[in-house]
């Protein structure tokens, strides 16, 4: 039975999950891809699709990915000069072993997970300029000196309507920090912050009086 029908399939979380969650969605179907990622030095998140059984049955020891993703522009330009890979090295592959204790459902991909990570070497351990492996240093020298670290979004956008050749700003005054915004301007940003909560893992504010 689909498990989107079946009242007794374990049910759609948003945000975080542990990897006991993890492992019933993909045994009720309700994850059919795995996305297993790595953040890049611009802050995107790279990697690969899988199909969620194949994950489960092949990769949770790990898969193989370039190394450029570690050493590119903006523009995805491999770049060189790196101790850790470049031209003159080949861009070589690593392994990437997924960190099931950092699992999150996505909001916007209804039956995808989304699970961080870790670039490793040959030797496993982790690869020393990977992004999250900086962060993670940085948070434990904080932590041994005595201060606790909290962070939180803030979302700065421009707004365009139309197609891609015919694209003008939703919306024309300047409405940087404004608090009296428009019913339609409203109604965007409650959508905007409500998928912000659910990627959180909380339980989203209720809809205000006149918005969907």
């Amino acid at each position: 039975m689909n498990a989107t029908t079946d009242a007794t399939a374990t049910p759609w979380p948003s945000g975080p999950v542990n990897r006991d969650a993890l492992q019933r969605l993909l045994e009720d179907r309700a994850v059919t891809d795995i996305m297993l990622a790595v953040p890049d030095l611009q802050g995107r998140l790279m990697g690969k699709i899988f199909n969620a059984a194949v994950f489960l049955e092949r990769m949770t020891g790990g898969a193989e990915m370039c190394s450029y993703i570690l050493a590119t522009d903006i523009d995805m330009t491999p770049l060189d000069t790196f101790d850790f890979t470049g031209w003159d090295q080949g861009f070589g592959d690593f392994l990437v072993i997924p960190d099931l204790d950092q699992v999150r459902m996505l909001p916007h991909r209804p039956g995808t997970a989304l699970v961080f990570g870790t670039p490793v070497h040959d030797d496993t351990s982790p690869v020393e300029v990977a992004p999250r492996q900086l962060l993670a240093t940085q948070l434990d020298r904080l932590r041994h000196l005595g201060y606790e670290v909290k962070v939180g979004v803030e979302a700065e956008f421009v707004l365009y309507t139309g197609r891609p050749e015919g694209q003008a700003p939703a919306w024309a005054a300047n409405l940087d920090y404004a608090l009296q915004h428009p019913p339609k301007i409203t109604d965007f940003l409650h959508h905007v912050a409500e998928a912000l909560t659910r990627s959180s893992g909380t339980s989203p504010p209720r809809s205000p009086a006149g918005t969907a």
